[in-house]
C-alpha cells in the first residue's frame, strides 16, 4: 500500500463517469480540486482510464510512498470522519490495469474470466481474503497470510481513568474481553457467511449450533426474551447469551417535498405526524425493541434534547392541524373547496409479511385524520431508485450514523444535497442552508452546539420526515463465540472474534446424540 492508492481513491470518488453521490458530497468543494477534477474527466470515454494518470486533483498529493498531503479550500472537521469510511479505502492502479483495463487474449485466464463474467475483484489490505463468493448462498474469507503485525490490545492502565471509564474497562475485563490480549490478529481462521433468505430457517439452523450470531425473529421473541428484556431461562441454559445495545439510527416516513401535494402544506405533514402513535408502532411491530423518535438526530448526539413537538402522538391536535391543511391546500390550488383530501401514496421497500403489517399500520393511522393511504411494496433496490429519482410521495427509510456527529444526519437536510441524493426528501430552507454552512466548518464547540440546536428547530416545525423509531438491537450469541462486543459505527471488528472450538463441537456432539 502507497499513498497513491489513496489518491487513485480520491480521483475515483470525483470521477464523473463512477456514480458516488454520497462520498462525493464528504468532499465537494472542500478538498481542493475536487470539482476541476470531476468537470476534467467529462472530457474522456467512460473506459479510457488514461484520466487518472493525465488529470491531476489538485487537493490530494503523494509526496512520496508514505506520505499524503490534502489541501483544503475551508476548515472540514467532518473530514477526518470521512477518512475512516470504506468508500476512502485505498485503490491501487494495477487493479485497473488487471481487471478493468483493455481486454485482449493474452490475459491471464483469471483475469479473462473476471472481464467476461464482469465479477467485481476484491482487493485490500485487510486481515482476510474472500476465498468464494456466492451472492444467494454465502460467502467465505479466510485469513490473509500477508497481514500486517497486529495485536489485540492489552487492557488500559486502570489507574490512569476516571472513573467511568474504569467502570467501562473493568467491566470488559470482567466479560473476558481481554482474555487475547497481546495475540497476533487475526484470530480466526476462516469465516463463513452464511445468506438465509428467511427467519425461520435461519433461526433453526442456530438453534441446532450450526451458526454462531443471530437476531431474534419477531414472531418468537416473546418466547426468548422477557417484559424485562432479559433471557428466558430455558434459553439462558443453552448455550446462549444476549447483547443488546442502541443503535445510533433513526427511522421515519419521508416526504417528498417536490410533491404537490405533501410540499405545499407543512399543517399535513405536522397533522401525520400528530396522528401517528410510534409507541404502539413499536409494540405491534418490533416488539418494542426501541424507542420512539424525538427529533432528526440520535439519542445522546448533539441537539437529540431539541424533542419536535409533532413526534408525539396527539389526535386531537392532528385533526385541528387537518383543518389548517386543508385551507392551505385551497390556497396552493391543489383543491377546491368542498373537494376530499387527495389519496396519498406509501412506497416500502419489501415485499414480506413483515412490510404488509407496516403498510396496514400505517394505514389505520391516517384513517384517523380522514387520510386515505395506498401502500405500494417494492423491493428494496426499486424503493432506494424511485427516492433517487423522486418518484415517489412518501417512503420508509432511516438512516445510521456513519460518524459520532449529528452532522452526518443533518446534511441529509442540506439543499445541495438534493444533486448528491443525500437530501432525499428534496427539503430546502435558506435558513437551515446558513445555519448548516456555518456549523460544517466548526470544530466540536458550545457554539456550534447552538447552531446544531437551531438547525433542529428548524427541522421539527417543517417537518420533512415523519420520526419513527431509534431501534434497540438485541443479538443472540453462543458461548463459545468470544471478543464479540458490537459497536455499532464502523467495521473491521472480525479480527477480534475467536471461537472456542471445543465448546462448539461438545455441543455439536451432545445435540447429535439427541438425535436434534
Amino acid at each position: 500500500m502507497k499513498a497513491e492508492d489513496f489518491v487513485l481513491a480520491f480521483k475515483r470518488i470525483c470521477d464523473s463517469h463512477i456514480v458516488s453521490p454520497l462520498a462525493y458530497a464528504f468532499i465537494e468543494g472542500s478538498v481542493s480540486g475536487t470539482k476541476e477534477y470531476n468537470e476534467a474527466t467529462k472530457k474522456y470515454a467512460k473506459d479510457d482510464f488514461s484520466r487518472y494518470d493525465k488529470e491531476e486533483l489538485k487537493g490530494v498529493k503523494a509526496l512520496d510512498d508514505l506520505t499524503l498531503r490534502i489541501t483544503l479550500n475551508e476548515p472540514s472537521p467532518i473530514l477526518i470522519y470521512a477518512l475512516a469510511m470504506s468508500n476512502f479505502a485505498p485503490f491501487p492502479k494495477e487493479i485497473i490495469d488487471f481487471y478493468i483495463g483493455p481486454f485482449n487474449e493474452s490475459l491471464p485466464a483469471t483475469r479473462r474470466n473476471c472481464v467476461i463474467t464482469g465479477y467485481k475483484a476484491m482487493a485490500g489490505t485487510g486481515p482476510y481474503v474472500v476465498e468464494s463468493f456466492e451472492t444467494t448462498k454465502h460467502y467465505i474469507l479466510v485469513k490473509n497470510p500477508l497481514f500486517r503485525e497486529e495485536f489485540y490490545p492489552k487492557p488500559p492502565d486502570l489507574g490512569k481513568l476516571d472513573e467511568a471509564a474504569k467502570k467501562a474497562v473493568q467491566a470488559d475485563i470482567d466479560a473476558g474481553l481481554y482474555q487475547d490480549a497481546g495475540k497476533r490478529l487475526p484470530l480466526i481462521d476462516k469465516f463463513i457467511l452464511v445468506y438465509v433468505p428467511e427467519s425461520e430457517p435461519a433461526w433453526k439452523i442456530f438453534m441446532e449450533g450450526k451458526t454462531d450470531v443471530s437476531g431474534i425473529p419477531q414472531d418468537i421473541f416473546k418466547k426468548v426474551v422477557s417484559v424485562k428484556g432479559e433471557l428466558l431461562p430455558e434459553f439462558a441454559k443453552q448455550n446462549l447469551r444476549l447483547i443488546k445495545y442502541s443503535d445510533p439510527s433513526v427511522y421515519w416516513l419521508g416526504f417528498n417535498l417536490d410533491d404537490p401535494v405533501l410540499g405545499k402544506s407543512k399543517s399535513l405533514r405536522q397533522a401525520m405526524s400528530l396522528a401517528f402513535d410510534r409507541q404502539k408502532y413499536l409494540d405491534d411491530l418490533f416488539n418494542g425493541r426501541g424507542v420512539p423518535a424525538k427529533t432528526c438526530v440520535p439519542d445522546g448526539f448533539e441537539g437529540s434534547d431539541r424533542a419536535s413537538p409533532y413526534g408525539k402522538y396527539d389526535l386531537k391536535a392532528a385533526k385541528a392541524k387537518m383543518d389548517d391543511a386543508r385551507k392551505e391546500l385551497i390556497v396552493a390550488g391543489v383543491i377546491k373547496d368542498g373537494d376530499e383530501m387527495p389519496t396519498l401514496t406509501l412506497d416500502l421497500g419489501g415485499r414480506d409479511l413483515q412490510e404488509q403489517k407496516m403498510g396496514e399500520f400505517c394505514q389505520k393511522q391516517f384513517e384517523q385524520i380522514g387520510l386515505k393511504l395506498e401502500v405500494v411494496l417494492n423491493d428494496w433496490p426499486t424503493l432506494l431508485g424511485k427516492v433517487e429519482k423522486g418518484k415517489t410521495q412518501m417512503y420508509a427509510t432511516g438512516w445510521h450514523a456513519d460518524y459520532p456527529d449529528s452532522e452526518n444526519f443533518l446534511q441529509l437536510y442540506y439543499s445541495p444535497n438534493i444533486k448528491n441524493q443525500t437530501n432525499q426528501t428534496r427539503y430546502s430552507n435558506p435558513a437551515f442552508d446558513k445555519l448548516y454552512e456555518q456549523a460544517v466548518k466548526m470544530n466540536p464547540s458550545a457554539e456550534r452546539a447552538k447552531l446544531y440546536g437551531r438547525m433542529l428547530d428548524i427541522l421539527n416545525e417543517d417537518c420533512p420526515v415523519l420520526l419513527l423509531t431509534e431501534p434497540l438491537s438485541y443479538i443472540l450469541a453462543r458461548d463459545w463465540v468470544c471478543n464479540f462486543k458490537p459497536y455499532p459505527i464502523g467495521n473491521g471488528f472480525l479480527k477480534y472474534r475467536r471461537i472456542d472450538v471445543e465448546k462448539r463441537n461438545e455441543f455439536l456432539k451432545k445435540n447429535a446424540a439427541k438425535g436434534d
